[in-house]
């Protein structure tokens, strides 16, 4: 593989030899501000094309007005002031705009630091060259801006509005480019000589405090931003021109926009690692004796603060040195002051960590549930402290149940979140719709709106009638297993579907599909999520689909509470202590015969209590109660047919 260093040979080098040509035959700061606007080509390549498929100027017909203009005005305004700003022309009397520059080409000339430079003199040439890169960052925004101000303006008033719109939002983001390119280009061509200026004030015993202009953090958002603009660009141009994104011009928009993120993000990471490389090469001169003195070329707010750090471990392992047996002690003390308040931290990570496990939790319904003689239960178990694993029992219109389990992608954290809003968007559906696949379309639609992340989840959702007819639908879930007590087979229950929160309901709302099951009193439905037949052990062996197929006829004739019991224990005794890989959940339910005949006499109880018949109706409600003694209903009923038959025993005896 071709390291960043490897790949500086025949691509950085380049630029430093036009950049110590240009310095060493007229002046530092133009060199720096002649070499940085180069990256303006490509840009112009990247608007020109931007501007091609949005700017209509066939209706406003200001196309070669634009051109003038714009040329005009770069070649006459913006070139001859940027370039006279960094002192083109300071060889020949006329100075640079400001003062700091004035002084960078005044101690720095042919590319060589005057070593006869004072003292005070010296530490303000170090303030301007650390302000060098922002310096010629503003003037990259000025110059450029009065070239954008009067094309749009101009545009505005002779041609058509939108296109003057269009001319606004494409120069801006290629100004907002090529100012960021400028910066990390003049940061990095100005490193040597700030490093060269800082290694003399030390030599001298001057003490100096290191600036920083930017962070790392803000150079990566602002690669994000550009990367977002290039897109909103790009549908721009695929909107308004009516383009296939597969033809020339978005094709050619892609690529440069893909080599302009590449150059950006090669200076980026080059600064990264080139600091690292100091950082190594400080640490290991100080392993060896030396004084592991650290000067980082760049002007990054973290290289900046990790450099002072460094300096100041190493200024602090020196003076040990010379006092070992003090230091060590005070170094202990303080080593662990470090580590307790490093441990209350993670202890606090911990602790919230477990505060947002038991929420989670806690939205999720506590089992054995039992509805209309149908009895649920569930285990959920994160591979972390929080997962994206999510089961729910919805209470629905009519009399209806549903079940539902979901996998959302991911681990942790974010998987947890999308989960949760899983939850919120099928209780807001259930509310309003009755089939699984309009319920998952309208979910889609939720998800869609409110994810903007690459999460998406995999579902099955089931809704079971008072009549046991089940309606069900899958989002690229694994299969729901159904054990038939009747005949002892496992049966599979799946739809067509695809997962959902990734892709809109235009291309995706026709592929939810239902489909019709019944449940018979006896019947088993398992639902589950990956993490269970995925599971590894120690030998990587893979629990697999047969195993849960083996299980569930196994725990057939078992007491559901114990075959979920069973199933849990048999799943860890295969991983043997190994920590699962992905989160494991599953929802077993079953028609629970007892309590399916308990409610059929219950509702001949309740009929015969409706037609007076209270005797007949205690007969059929005591049978219910001794199948089921908690069902309340049923308990009401029979106290209400005694106290009927009582009072009429009463009124019999009064007359």
């Amino acid at each position: 593989m071709i390291s960043i260093q490897r790949f500086e040979t025949w691509a950085i080098k380049p630029f430093f030899a036009i950049f110590n040509a240009i310095s060493e035959r007229i002046t530092y700061t133009f060199a720096i501000a002649f070499t940085t606007s180069l990256g303006g080509f490509i840009i112009a390549v990247y608007i020109a094309l931007f501007l091609y498929a949005t700017v209509r100027f066939d209706v406003s017909n200001t196309g070669m007005d634009f051109l003038i203009l714009f040329s005009g005005m770069t070649l006459f305004i913006y070139a001859p002031l940027y370039y006279i700003h960094f002192g083109v022309l300071y060889k020949a009397g006329i100075p640079c705009f400001t003062k700091r520059l004035s002084v960078i080409n005044r101690y720095i000339v042919n590319n060589t630091l005057h070593k006869t430079i004072d003292d005070g003199q010296a530490v303000y040439l170090l303030e301007a060259l650390e302000h060098l890169p922002r310096d010629n960052m503003k003037a990259a925004l000025m110059y450029p801006s009065i070239v954008m101000a009067g094309v749009c303006v101009y545009e505005a008033i002779k041609g058509a509005f939108t296109n003057a719109l269009f001319l606004l939002l494409g120069i801006s983001s290629a100004i907002f480019i090529y100012v960021f390119l400028t910066y990390i280009v003049a940061e990095l061509l100005s490193g040597r000589m700030r490093r060269e200026v800082k290694w003399l004030l030390v030599k001298r015993g001057i003490s100096f405090n290191e600036r920083y202009i930017l962070s790392i953090r803000g150079k990566f958002i602002f690669i994000n931003i550009m990367v977002l603009v290039a897109m909103l660009e790009l549908g721009l141009m695929v909107y308004y021109n009516n383009y296939d994104i597969f033809s020339p011009i978005p094709i050619l928009f892609i690529i440069i926009t893909g080599f302009i993120v590449f150059v950006i993000l090669f200076f980026y990471l080059l600064s990264i690692e080139e600091s690292l490389s100091e950082i190594e090469s400080a640490a290991i001169d100080l392993a060896r004796g030396g004084s592991g003195t650290l000067f980082l070329p760049y002007l990054d707010k973290e290289l900046i603060n990790t450099s002072k750090g460094f300096l100041a471990a190493a200024y602090e392992v020196n003076d040990i040195r010379r006092n070992l047996e003090q230091k060590v002690e005070e170094w202990t003390k303080e080593l662990n002051q470090a580590l307790t308040a490093l441990k209350e931290k993670n202890d606090l990570i911990a602790k919230e960590l477990k505060i947002a496990a038991s929420i989670q939790q806690g939205i999720l319904p506590q089992t054995p549930v039992v509805f209309n003689a149908v009895k649920v239960i569930a285990y959920n178990r994160a591979s972390s402290d929080i997962g994206g694993d999510l089961y729910d029992i919805i209470a629905m219109p009519n009399d209806c149940l549903g079940v539902l389990i979901a996998d959302v992608s991911g681990h942790g954290i974010p998987a947890a979140l999308v989960s949760t809003m899983v939850k919120i968007s099928f209780h807001e559906s259930c509310r309003k719709c009755m089939l699984p696949r309009r319920i998952f379309a309208d979910v889609n639609n939720q998800l869609v709106n409110i994810i903007r992340t690459q999460e998406y989840a995999t579902v099955f959702f089931m809704v079971i009638f008072p009549t046991y007819d089940v309606i069900y639908a899958n989002g690229s879930h694994r299969k729901a297993i159904v054990c038939k007590r009747n005949t002892g087979r496992l049966e599979y229950w799946d739809t067509g579907g695809i997962f959902l929160g990734a892709l809109p309901n235009e291309e995706v709302g026709s592929l939810f599909e239902d489909n019709f099951g019944i449940l018979e009193p006896g019947d088993r439905i398992f639902l589950y999520t990956d993490g269970l037949p995925e599971s590894r052990n120690w030998n990587n062996e893979e629990f697999g689909d047969e195993r849960v197929e083996k299980l569930l006829m196994e725990t057939l004739d078992m007491p559901i509470d114990d075959a979920k019991e069973y199933i849990i224990e048999q799943w860890e005794k295969f991983l043997g202590g190994t920590p699962p890989r992905d989160d494991m959940t599953f929802v077993l339910l079953e028609l629970d015969p007892i309590m399916y005949n308990a409610l059929q006499h219950r509702e001949k109880g309740q009929q015969l209590f409706a037609e007076k018949k209270y005797a007949l109706a205690i007969d059929e409600l005591k049978r219910g109660v001794s199948m089921n003694p908690d069902d309340m209903t049923s308990l009401l009923l029979l106290a209400c047919s005694y106290i009927y038959i009582h009072a009429g025993t009463v009124m019999l005896w009064f007359t």
